[in-house]
């Protein structure tokens, strides 16, 4: 294998030659540069947002086809003739060993002379060439050139041959295209030497030579190396598995003698990796370690480090995780690579974040979460490392959220991020920003004409070649579920299988997207009160979370709990409810430590208002209002603070049926006004929120305030005067109401309670076939439950 020099890059240096001797017209000077500088620039052809959305990336290496393409388009200052006839009429005068080494020794005149050289030339009255464009010695074709004659003259003669033969090979597919352009060259065109040989037609070592094939292509070590590189900072930034075609092309390439093996071992521990071939992944890294440590050669190995830290997190080993990533930082250290530096302090507070419990009891303590953050916003400022400023920036709105601040100040920081994104141009961290995007507005409750959706649209439809898969996948998830919220469960499994192709063949991503479909058909089957089904969708859910996302877990601990209280299984429930999460370990005391370990620390506002709003839900379905308006209030003052409008208004829900519910133990009638009022300011906001379940049992709280007024009347010996039959009406209606959202997302054990109560206000007014019908339609709905409970459907 060649260390630079293949036909490919003969064909440039052709190219470049004629560039130089001015046959190139005004109009073709810029395509026929760009070509060059694209194929020779280390910087160029793979690297970038166009390469990777455009080019194919099984496809690294230039073929005949690929000059003729460009040049043949183009005149030439000599009439009648194209760029491509002259670029012909060249490779084929290199017809031998001695006009191959003439090719480079005339390449010493398009460069411009040293100081030395020129001085020499003035001294022997030799005057430059007016007709040639001389190159700099430092610009970009000038430093192709130069290494160009400098590889060519460390080859020895067996690689020069070896050369030779591939690019008679290489320009074969011209072959007729050349004889019929040029009808006087005769059957010696490929080597001159062939008729100092006295070679004949018929003769077979000419045949040999005339059945020459191109389909085995040449590359050499630095093509290789570019290409192993790419893959890396490929598997790196995007986070995907290589393509089996690439693949394939790559295990063609890397032959014994390949000078980077050690890169070739990183790239299969990437794949093995993302495979979930946890073993081979550890031998390919071990084997990596071993490799760069005999050659000295350690241009990875801290990154080798870190991702065996990550590799131990995945596996659930934090303390050896923790080892292997200050082994990083003290390898980034000593190797001055500050972008390893600052990735691996920004991974260890993402570590400590997601899992606090679990850090400190190896006796791990991080400083406080934003010195961290504003420490690495300095330090990529200072070093000018742009991608690392952008995503410190959308970590510091992401903890400012979390921990309940302001929006509006993190507006003002994902604005910052969003020009750093746009001025350097960080492609990567787009699709986070508009995840972050859509996140901001769901907490808003803006979901109304898609503000919270359009985000997420838009990186499915743009931006998904070039973002991260885990990105583009939690877009898809939370497309899915938003929609699964508004009842549209054919929607959300569209939005599903529009899910990256890479996201089935990665262990992790797919173990992701699994568990979130198994979330979503969970919810559906809770709010279908197919009990069984969800029983047995809860079984298959809970392998996945050992290893999921710490925002799955949540959520399927909450829908665990609500299972719960669905099957009335109480003390299950109040185990899964126990209030210990939501104590920092700063304050709990011992007994809450203990329960610490097996219900994690939560951080995240949203989560504990969630996690609330569920103990609030047991209390209610307990027969304990007086608890469950207490937590509610909790909920609803954290949630006001931290302007999360969709818990505000389900807090508000709670907190309204609790005040109903007490409505004939302690001033009844003031409670249930108060709950009306309230339901009556919160429900046109929270119409907005697309939450059909939510609506609908703000409706059936309303209908119940209404109700619970009509019966404070007449239990105070009124009877029923005009604003009483008022109240009835409105509470027919708004109970009808919340029966039509209920049937939009096939809730069935919601509706029937709605369908009694709406039975009991007919016979309140005397119309018995109505009652009647209601009855008929609840009892209905009852077989229509208990048969898909027992064939375990969602409905």
């Amino acid at each position: 294998m060649s260390r630079y020099l293949t036909p490919s890059k003969l064909c440039l240096l052709v190219l470049t030659s004629l560039y130089t001797e001015s046959v190139v017209p005004d109009t073709s000077i810029i395509p026929i540069l760009s070509f060059i500088i694209a194929n020779i620039s280390p910087c160029s052809g793979f690297i970038g947002r166009k390469a990777t959305s455009q080019k194919p990336l099984t496809k690294f290496r230039l073929t005949i086809q690929d000059f003729e393409n460009v040049t043949i388009t183009h005149p030439s200052h000599k009439p009648g003739r194209t760029l491509f006839d002259l670029f012909l009429e060249r490779i084929w005068s290199i017809n031998s060993l001695s006009a191959l080494h003439q090719l480079f020794d005339d390449l010493r005149d398009i460069l411009a002379k040293t100081r030395d050289e020129a001085q020499a030339d003035a001294d022997a009255g030799i005057l430059p060439p007016e007709d040639k464009i001389i190159l700099a010695r430092s610009s970009p074709l000038g430093v192709f050139v130069r290494r160009a004659r400098v590889e060519f003259m460390r080859m020895v003669f067996g690689d020069v041959s070896k050369l030779w033969m591939d690019f008679v090979k290489y320009k074969q597919p011209t072959l007729m295209l050349y004889q019929r352009r040029n009808p006087s060259a005769g059957p010696s065109f490929h080597d001159i030497n062939i008729e100092a040989l006295g070679l004949k037609e018929g003769d077979e070592l000419l045949d040999i030579l005339a059945k020459f094939e191109s389909d085995e292509e040449c590359a050499s070590s630095h093509d290789v190396e570019r290409i192993l590189e790419f893959q890396v900072e490929r598997l790196q930034r995007l986070g995907n598995r290589i393509p089996d075609a690439m693949k394939r092309e790559l295990e063609q390439m890397l032959l014994p003698a390949t000078p980077v093996p050690s890169l070739n071992e990183f790239i299969n521990f990437f794949d093995s990796w993302r495979a979930g071939d946890y073993n081979k992944a550890f031998d390919s890294l071990h084997r990596y370690f071993d490799m760069t440590m005999q050659s000295q050669n350690r241009t990875y190995y801290q990154y080798a480090l870190l991702h065996l830290a990550i590799l131990h997190a995945d596996f659930g080993a934090f303390k050896e995780a923790f080892l292997a990533m200050k082994e990083t930082i003290i390898t980034a250290r000593e190797n001055q690579d500050h972008s390893c530096l600052y990735f691996s302090m920004s991974w260890i507070n993402h570590l400590h974040k997601a899992y606090p419990t679990r850090l400190s009891q190896f006796g791990f303590s991080a400083p406080p979460e934003g010195k961290i953050l504003s420490f690495l916003e300095t330090k990529a400022e200072e070093t000018h490392m742009w991608s690392l400023l952008s995503s410190t920036y959308l970590a510091h709105a992401k903890f400012g959220l979390s921990k309940g601040g302001k929006p509006a100040v993190a507006v003002e920081v994902m604005d910052a991020a969003a020009d750093v994104i746009l001025t350097r141009d960080i492609d990567m961290n787009q699709a986070t920003y508009f995840v972050m995007n859509s996140a901001l507005f769901s907490r808003l409750g803006m979901f109304n004409h898609n503000l919270a959706d359009c985000y997420n649209e838009l990186i499915m439809d743009n931006y998904r070649d070039f973002s991260p898969v885990e990105e583009v996948l939690r877009a898809t998830c939370r497309l899915a579920h938003a929609s699964t919220n508004r009842g549209a469960h054919k929607t959300a499994q569209t939005h599903l299988s529009r899910a990256p192709a890479s996201a089935h063949t990665t262990l992790r991503f797919y173990q992701y997207l699994t568990a979130h479909t198994s979330l979503l058909q969970l919810r559906r089957a809770l709010t279908s009160s197919s009990l069984p089904h969800s029983t047995a969708l809860l079984t298959h859910l809970t392998p996945l979370l050992q290893t999921a996302d710490p925002d799955l877990t949540h959520e399927a601990h909450l829908l665990r709990a609500h299972l719960a209280i669905r099957t009335r299984t109480f003390a299950a429930a109040i185990k899964l409810l126990d209030p210990a999460p939501l104590l920092p370990l700063t304050t709990a005391g011992s007994d809450a430590k203990k329960r610490q370990k097996h219900h994690p620390v939560i951080n995240d506002v949203a989560k504990r208002v969630q996690f609330m709003l569920m103990r609030a839900r047991y209390h209610m379905a307990t027969s304990e209002p007086q608890r469950a308006e207490i937590w509610a209030l909790r909920a609803l003052r954290e949630a006001g603070f931290a302007r999360i409008l969709p818990c505000v208004w389900e807090a508000v829900e709670v907190l309204c049926a609790a005040y109903v519910r007490q409505g004939g133990v302690w001033n009844g009638m003031a409670r249930c006004v108060a709950a009306r009022k309230i339901l009556e300011a919160a429900i046109p906001a929270a119409l907005e929120g697309c939450d059909m379940a939510l609506v609908g049992r703000m409706y059936e709280g309303l209908g119940d305030a209404w109700m619970g007024e009509v019966g404070e009347v007449r239990r105070m010996g009124r009877g029923m005067e005009k604003e009483g039959w008022r109240g009835v009406g409105m509470a027919d209606l708004f109970l009808g109401r919340a029966g039509d959202y209920f049937s939009t997302i096939s809730a069935h054990r919601e509706r029937e309670p709605i369908l009694q109560k709406r039975a009991l206000i007919a016979r309140l007014r005397g119309d018995e076939k109505l009652a009647e019908r209601y009855v008929d339609e609840a009892l209905a709905l009852r077989k229509r439950i208990a048969a898909e409970s027992r064939e375990g459907g969602c409905g």
